[in-house]
Order: structure tokens, then sequence, then C-alpha cells
């Protein structure tokens, strides 16, 4: 059982989804969308799509945490004849390594943990988490937020950790923290610039190291 619900109807809804979708619209339909229409699905297929991420992270975390190695043979990836948890992701989802990977680093991120006394703790990005799960933040801005705060998080203080995860995502999902009415969501890509601000704020002295790392790979030499 997972929260009363038996795997047999958790798996009878994901497939009756999949026709639901498939049934919405298909793809040779598409070049036949009107401009509104098009650009609608488009915004709608993205919001399905992130409902779809956000369980694809969790139930690839949940692999990597039942194949970690402290569980010696009695892993999940070793009973199944995989070396690892992303070979046994890729095998069954038919997705790269790589992919498999990105999705276990996002989730062990997102997911809840559990101490050696069985107390549950929040995720370590609880504001991300709760956005990704709610399927209102997509996995490329999620990528980010995490990545940057992870970088900085041993060194930052605590109240300005959460502070820049809560700023971070109300940016990305189009919340105005002052007054919170709607405003136009940020981008992937603006929020990867703005994780980058926050992550000199949260971290000043590791500024210098990470502009000097960043040129190293761009092929520069700073002098």
């Amino acid at each position: 059982m997972v929260l009363g619900r038996c795997m047999d109807e958790i798996t009878e809804h994901l497939a009756a989804a999949v026709v639901a979708a498939r049934a919405a619209v298909t793809v040779p339909e598409v070049p036949g969308l009107s401009d509104d229409r098009l650009l609608s699905t488009m915004a709608e297929a993205e919001e399905l799509g992130r409902t779809v991420d956000a369980l694809r992270v969790a139930v690839a975390a949940e692999v990597a945490e039942r194949s970690r190695r402290t569980l010696g043979t009695d892993r999940l990836s070793a009973r199944r004849g995989c070396r690892t948890p992303y070979e046994l992701i890729a095998r069954i989802t038919h997705v790269s390594e790589r992919t498999a990977v990105k999705r276990c680093t996002l989730g062990e991120v997102l997911r809840h943990r559990e101490t050696i006394t069985g107390e549950i703790l929040p995720p370590k990005l609880p504001v991300v988490a709760s956005a990704v799960a709610e399927g209102r933040l997509g996995m490329d801005t999620a990528t980010v937020i995490a990545a940057a705060l992870t970088a900085v998080a041993g060194r930052a203080e605590p109240g300005m950790l959460a502070n820049a995860e809560e700023a971070l995502v109300a940016s990305a999902v189009g919340v105005d923290q002052a007054s919170g009415e709607q405003a136009a969501p940020f981008t992937a890509d603006q929020t990867r610039i703005q994780a980058i601000q926050w992550q000199v704020a949260l971290d000043p002295d590791g500024a210098e190291p990470r502009e000097q790392r960043a040129m190293v790979e761009r092929g520069f030499a700073k002098v």
C-alpha cells in the first residue's frame, strides 16, 4: 500500500492519464491549430509535462535511495541485475544514464529525508520541492535553483538561504513577494542570473573562486 492506494490502482490511473493526454491533441493535428490554440496548447502541454516530470524525479530519487551502497547486495539495483540505480532507471525508462543522474540529483534535494532513528525531515529545499510537486516549477528552473543553493548551503546563513529559496521560486512561478499578486514569471535563464546574484550575496568569499572557474571553463585566464 502507498498512501492508502494499491499499486494496481496507481498504475491504472497513470495508464488512463496517458490515454487522455494522447486523445487531447495528436501530433499530426498541431500544424492545423490556430495561433491562439497553438500557444494555449503549448502552455497546457508544458503544465502536464511539469506534473509528469515531478513524478519522474520523485521515483528516480526513490530508486536511488533503495539502491544505496550501504544496503549491499540487498539494494534494489543489485537485485535487478544493475550496477547502479542510474543503469536500472535507464533500462526501465529508456533514457540515458546521464538523464537518470540528473533526475536522481534533483530528486535527492527535493525528497523528504529519514534519520537513522526513523525521524522524517523536510526536503533540503522545501519551497522548491513543494512548487515542483504542485506542477508550478519546471525541471530546468528547479535544477538551476537547486544547484545554486546547494553549492553554498554549507557556508550560507540558514535564514538568508531560506529567503533566497523563497525569492527564486516566487520569481520563477510569477508571484510578487511584496504583494502576493501575480507577476510575469521568470524563465529558467532569467532565474539562473538571479540565482548567481543570490550566490554572491550568500557566499561573498566564494564569489571570486567561482568567477575564476567560470572563466577557465570559457577558455579565459584571469590576469
